[in-house]
């Protein structure tokens, strides 16, 4: 007996739990920074990709039972019925909240990628500097004004993105396991370095007791010669991303560097794209594969079982003795005669030859693809 009622089914799926945080290293230079940020967008690519794979997985199975009830009669048609439909609805919930979750995802990822790239070009700056004049002493002009002219330098990394030799990845080895507890992001900018405090230090005009080579020499206040002493002009600076306690959004509080590059009001908007990333992310939903006995005692088909008996409005929780009684009768108690009758008829079910194109023994369990199932 088919129930028409038994078709007006709930959606049905599996909720998805992801930890983006999942790097297993210390981060202590821009290459670990961006290496934490790459791993968090293969973490949304396969939180993305896993829904899809899931409907797939569901929308084989409904081949495979509506193959299965146009072979078989009575309840266990409706039974073959019932698996095919749940698998379709679940797959339906699962892409559904894909799509629902799609743009905040890609959002998410595009900008972790940004921020990834952003401490790629960091550490491409090797070294930005001003060169050194040796000090002179002299009462009359200069040949030439390019004589006090400072050459300002910039020393790439050569080796290519992240590499600290040909072929060898730059990478802090150490083991990290607080990463997946703490969820923050370490991140890096550039900024101005400071300024000298002492004779000591870089750019800074050097006053000496004689005409001289300024490196290695420590600067005085007083002198007969003058020079200058050159040094870094940028260096890199981490900036630590930490979620906010009680928010329900699971933002990152934003930080309050200032004279960096990129800005801190660019870090604090991607870092709130992110956040929005890992939380959606949780939203999205796996169908969920489902066995024949299953399905018959699913808690919607007993719903619709209740309104095939009763009406419209009703529901398992108060009519459940009848219900109860209508399994046990139909399919067996906690559907024991589905699974009993009509799964060994499942798994021995050969398609024909002519059909699949195929040599005859495969099973439709084994059938997979749309095509061969279409032809089935």
């Amino acid at each position: 007996m088919l129930l028409r009622a038994v078709f007006l089914m709930a959606l049905t799926s599996s909720g998805s739990c992801t930890n983006f945080h999942t790097y297993d290293k210390q981060v202590a230079s821009p290459c670990d920074s961006s290496h934490y940020l790459d791993n968090m967008v293969a973490v949304a690519s396969a939180a993305l990709k896993a829904p899809a794979t899931s409907v797939q997985k569901a929308l084989e199975q409904a081949g495979q039972m509506s193959i299965q009830a146009s072979q078989v009669d009575g309840d266990e048609r409706t039974a073959a019925q019932l698996a095919a439909n749940m698998a379709v609805s679940s797959g339906a919930a699962s892409i559904d909240t894909a799509l629902r979750e799609w743009d905040n995802e890609i959002a998410g990822i595009i900008a972790a990628s940004k921020l990834a790239a952003t401490n790629a070009i960091i550490d491409e700056f090797r070294e930005t500097r001003t060169g050194d004049l040796p000090a002179i002493s002299q009462a009359g002009p200069f040949a030439s004004g390019a004589t006090l002219a400072v050459q300002t330098t910039v020393t790439p990394n050569d080796n290519g993105f992240f590499l600290q030799a040909q072929g060898t990845l730059k990478q802090t080895a150490t083991p990290e396991a607080t990463h997946s507890a703490a969820k923050s992001i370490f991140t890096y900018a550039i900024k101005a370095k400071q300024k000298a405090v002492d004779g000591n230090g870089e750019n800074m005009v050097c006053l000496l007791d004689s005409a001289k080579n300024v490196s290695g020499q420590t600067c005085g206040t007083t002198a007969t010669a003058i020079g200058y002493k050159g040094g870094r002009l940028l260096e890199a600076t981490q900036i630590k991303l930490t979620k906010n306690p009680g928010d329900t959004e699971q933002n990152y509080a934003d930080t309050a560097e200032s004279g960096i590059v990129p800005d801190k009001a660019t870090i604090n908007q991607l870092s709130k794209q992110i956040a929005h990333m890992e939380q959606e992310a949780t939203k999205l939903t796996m169908a969920a594969s489902v066995s024949l006995e299953a399905s018959v005692i699913d808690t919607a088909t007993k719903d619709a079982i209740a309104r095939y008996l009763t009406d419209e409005k009703a529901d398992y929780n108060k009519n459940k003795n009848d219900v109860d009684n209508f399994i046990t009768n139909h399919f067996g108690e906690g559907g024991k005669n589905i699974k009993e009758q009509l799964g060994p008829k499942v798994e021995q079910m050969k398609p024909t030859k002519a059909a699949t194109g195929g040599n005859g023994y495969a099973k439709l369990t084994d059938l997979v693809r749309t095509e061969e199932l279409k032809k089935a």
